[in-house]
């Protein structure tokens, strides 16, 4: 008897039952509809085409964003023993082959890779040999210039349509409004879609805004009343590292945590965070994608995002095990200023673009003409070195990727690497200093088949070996290269940059200005509405903010600051007109207002009726003694 999705929930995850609309999901893309799912974040959307994957044969493609979002799914699956793995320019080429022939002899049913793959033909016409896959994407908002995350790469995903014109698609994401929805469906070409939407609302989470002159008191006033796990976000490198140290001073165990850290360091603070050896981690926009966590107590924003999509995101990451969890986001006027000034900055003029360009040309030491070059790049470093202003330069590279100038690949952990170039014979011929012939013999001994292909190096395990400090490891290494001995490539998990085709003249350069200027006027709507969040009346429901945002009707949530505050204003004179209208049972009238209110209703019914203002019968009816 063939196992159910009930019986493989059941060996894989441990779960008793589904949540919410996945099992309507997994029984949708079983029956081979294209659909799109709109799951707020926690809500387990992996299990979603991870279980369908298991059922049926052939392959599992999912396109993903972010490598380290895709070595985290895979790293989730080896740990349930599920067949998967994930394919990305941060493997060499030996480890993307072993990937590809595991998949296509269907030793793996899932596999991983970032939507630049489906802009080669080499990875289409693996597709094509395929005998039976099918398609999932990941973040589909990704794909929507009106979303918060616009990656033109996901744009190439309609490309696998090209070798399957009946490919099944089903595609997932966090947040969507109806125009990235109505996107979503058309760009990825989804034939009569289904669409599920879980409810915005979590229960379990009280939201609440402060302004004040005095963020940082407030920060550790929260930070110190809060027990388990919490997470603070800001939006700069600089800043994480300045409120972990101020914490740490303070006696709370905090690490920072951005994408300008050395890689094993990033993984060491992530999953110490993870094991719960530290309590706060203070980081930027990207931290927590993927990292299942469900203990997470709070979420603190010290400094204001730039959409709502981006915030709902984020503070979804609190009180995933259904627990009562914190959302606090502190701001004061400065902050709304310097986020207004951050968007202006952002969008920068055609010649700027033009700029960018031309110092990419030189960065990759292209001339006007050559191509297919391309090089890592810490984009901090490059605004430095050709002196362009960062945040429009990072809009820049996202114009110029939109119209097929330049292609930027997402940042991942590529190992040392050392090959000789020259052969054995040779190598003996050469006289070299007693260090360099010291780490050559090192290389030797300690790295098979080094003259025949680039090896995997570790400069830790040399400097055990040969009894000397890193920095001269990697010292020796350079100057073998220096020589042409070696090629030494150090590690790095820094963005990829190319130009595709041939570097062009930039006044060549021929833009979208329609497009461009569609994602301005989106940009300032997403802070526009950011803006309204921030300063909600004491009469409104944060809850119910985002829920209208999101295209969904909600009731008063009754435990976001605003309903809070509300409950306590609610008085034994509101209670007393409301009686008068009209005939009433006791659980009738308790139900009529919010959750949160009830409890003060009951005490208000009680003071009325020990003052001789109401009496209640035996069958619970509620009775006037007489008026005000």
């Amino acid at each position: 008897m063939a196992e159910t999705y009930f019986d493989i929930l059941r060996r894989y995850w441990g779960y008793p039952v589904f949540r919410g609309q996945q099992e309507s999901i997994i029984q949708g893309i079983l029956d081979e509809q294209d659909l799109l799912a709109v799951l707020p974040t926690g809500s387990g959307k992996s299990i979603c085409y991870q279980i369908p994957a298991l059922m049926r044969p052939g392959l599992t493609l999912v396109i993903s964003p972010l490598i380290a979002l895709m070595e985290n799914q895979v790293d989730q699956c080896k740990q349930r023993s599920i067949p998967a793995g994930a394919l990305h320019g941060g493997m060499d080429f030996r480890d993307q082959r072993t990937v590809l022939d595991q998949a296509m002899h269907g030793r793996i049913k899932l596999l991983y890779v970032a939507p630049e793959r489906l802009a080669q033909d080499r990875f289409l016409q693996f597709l094509a040999d395929l005998p039976q896959w099918y398609l999932m994407v990941d973040e589909a908002h990704c794909i929507s210039q009106w979303g918060h995350d616009f990656r033109p790469a996901y744009l190439q995903i309609i490309r696998a349509k090209e070798i399957k014109p009946d490919l099944q698609i089903a595609a997932f994401t966090a947040t969507a409004t109806k125009e990235v929805i109505s996107d979503i469906n058309q760009q990825l070409g989804l034939r009569s879609p289904r669409t599920f939407r879980d409810s915005i609302a979590k229960p379990n989470l009280h939201s609440a805004v402060v302004q004040s002159a005095n963020k940082w008191s407030i920060l550790l006033d929260k930070v110190r009343k809060t027990k388990g796990t919490q997470i603070i976000y800001v939006r700069s490198r600089n800043r994480t590292e300045t409120v972990s140290r101020y914490l740490s001073q303070r006696g709370i165990a905090s690490q920072a945590y951005h994408a300008g850290m050395p890689y094993d360091r990033r993984i060491q603070t992530q999953e110490d965070w993870i094991r719960n050896r530290v309590q706060v981690i203070v980081a930027t926009t990207a931290f927590g994608m993927g990292i299942d966590k469900a203990d997470v107590r709070q979420v603190i924003h010290l400094d204001i995002p730039e959409t709502l999509e981006e915030y709902v995101q984020e503070v979804g990451r609190a009180g995933r095990d259904g627990k009562p969890a914190e959302a606090v986001l502190l701001f004061n006027e400065e902050d709304v200023d310097k986020n207004v000034e951050h968007l202006r900055d952002q969008f920068p003029d055609f010649p700027f673009i033009r700029q960018t360009y031309k110092a990419i040309g030189q960065y990759l030491e292209l001339a006007v003409g050559g191509g297919d070059e391309s090089k890592p790049v810490d984009w901090a470093a490059f605004a430095l070195r050709f002196k362009l202003p960062i945040r429009p330069l990072m809009t820049a590279i996202r114009i110029l990727e939109l119209n097929g100038y330049i292609l930027h690949l997402d940042g991942w952990y590529k190992p040392s690497m050392v090959q000789f170039l020259i052969s054995k014979e040779s190598l003996y011929e050469q006289e070299l200093p007693e260090e360099l012939q010291e780490m050559i013999q090192a290389l030797l001994r300690n790295y098979e088949n080094i003259f025949l292909y680039p090896q995997r190096i570790s400069e830790g395990k040399l400097t055990t070996y040969l009894g000397i400090p890193k920095p001269a490891v990697e010292d020796l290494l350079h100057k073998l290269e220096q020589l042409e001995v070696i090629s030494y490539q150090p590690s790095t998990d820094l963005p990829l940059i190319s130009i595709p085709g041939e570097r062009l003249p930039v006044n060549d350069l021929v833009f979208d200005r329609e497009s461009y200027q569609q994602l301005v006027d989106r940009k300032y709507e997403q802070w526009n509405a950011m803006h309204q969040y921030l300063f909600l009346q004491s009469n409104q429901c944060r809850e119910q903010f985002i829920g209208i945002y999101f295209d969904e009707q909600l009731p008063r949530c009754g435990h976001c600051d605003l309903c809070l505050t509300a409950q306590i204003s609610l008085d034994v004179r509101e209670v007393w007109q409301k009686l008068q209208q009209d005939a009433w049972t006791l659980a009738a009238f308790v139900d009529s207002y919010a959750g949160s209110h009830q409890e003060k209703v009951l005490e208000h019914l009680s003071l009325l009726e020990s003052e001789q203002w109401i009496w209640i019968d035996g069958d619970r009816n509620i009775h006037l003694n007489g008026e005000r």
